[in-house]
């Protein structure tokens, strides 16, 4: 299906052209195909925060659509999607630890 972009753009800009189960469902899938493949490429460095950051407001504005899109879905659907935003933000949290895992808190010895 070629106009899964034209999809993507309806769900995420909220255009007026009327949104549908099934753009949803092709818009959804693409850009969480996406961010996962974005999330999974950053390597360690200097950029991984910044490429990091970047993949959560992704994952964030996917949530967003789907929020606004969630009177269209039947109840199931909307569990599922939920479940995919959640899974997404925690792939993001796990990768950003491995990458740069925060300092352990310690008194030091006097």
């Amino acid at each position: 299906v070629g106009d899964s972009g034209a999809a993507a753009d309806t769900a995420g800009e909220g255009q007026a052209e009327e949104l549908t189960k099934e753009t949803f469902f092709g818009a959804f899938r693409a850009e969480h195909a996406a961010v996962r493949e974005v999330v999974a490429r950053v390597q360690p460095g200097a950029r991984a925060g910044e490429e990091l950051d970047a993949a959560l407001r992704r994952a964030q504005a996917l949530e967003d659509s789907f929020t606004r899109a969630a009177h269209i879905l039947p109840a199931y659907d909307v569990q599922q999607y939920r479940a995919q935003c959640k899974e997404l933000a925690m792939q993001i949290a796990t990768r950003r630890d491995e990458l740069a895992p925060r300092k352990k808190f310690s008194f030091k010895k006097k």
